[in-house]
């Protein structure tokens, strides 16, 4: 089941990124948050009643997913492949981050990112779990699932912090998956009501490993739009 949380005045942003989960076969229910003030006390109440639906749901996997990404285009392989891995928990994207790639990637793996070479689409172990911000796109079990809405019940953080502590907390094996399946835009349609922060810098919101070429998807020339998978 894939789940999105958007702003309610981001229209545009969020018509965007449905329609390219929905021609990629993930057609996301939505939960829509006031966002007045933003922030992230409105991140997590939105980011609770989705892992809520989902779970009432009864889903076997949750995506999770906010309202300004961009699909690659082996987006559906990256979630088929997440699903059937042995991770409670792969983050189809994270923030590049100089000062923590290194230790969520592996030094040896940030080596290889940084290079700019084919990359072979895999998921690789998370190595600093209490590293990796961002909800743009994770893929969780149920099982996973319910640990996060826990977290979001009892803590006072946005939804990426929530997640980080719930896979902390309860010992989930969490994997990122490289080349990154999704990129953020980083749409700024409130920017003007938040307070100025480094983490919203363009060079912290884009991920290098997204851009990298890839090698080994599916099928060569598949077009996003040609994919359809069970959500």
């Amino acid at each position: 089941m894939t789940v999105m949380i958007s702003c309610a005045e981001r229209i545009a942003t969020r018509r965007e990124t449905f329609t390219q989960l929905a021609r990629a076969g993930y057609e996301p229910h939505v939960t829509l948050s006031p966002c007045d003030p933003p922030g992230w006390q409105q991140n997590r109440e939105a980011g609770k009643a989705a892992i809520k639906g989902a779970l009432m749901a009864g889903a076997p996997h949750v995506l999770f997913v906010e309202d300004d990404i961009d699909l690659a285009p082996d987006f559906g392989n990256a979630v088929t492949e997440a699903t059937l891995s042995s991770y409670g928990v792969v983050y189809l994207y994270m923030h590049d981050r100089a000062d923590r790639v290194g230790a969520v990637y592996g030094l040896e793996e940030w080596a290889k990112v940084r290079a700019g070479g084919p990359q072979v689409p895999r998921i690789v172990p998370a190595g600093r779990v209490g590293l990796i911000y961002g909800s743009q796109a994770v893929l969780m079990t149920r099982e996973a699932a319910f640990m996060l809405y826990g977290a979001l019940l009892n803590d006072e953080a946005a939804t990426d912090t929530c997640m980080l502590k719930a896979w902390i907390r309860s010992r989930q094996r969490v994997g990122i998956r490289l080349p990154h399946a999704v990129q953020h835009r980083a749409d700024k349609t409130l920017h003007e009501r938040r307070a100025s922060s480094s983490y919203r810098n363009p060079e912290n919101q884009k991920s290098l490993s997204y851009h990298l070429p890839r090698s080994l998807v599916a099928e060569p020339g598949t077009k996003i739009e040609q994919e359809q998978h069970p959500n």
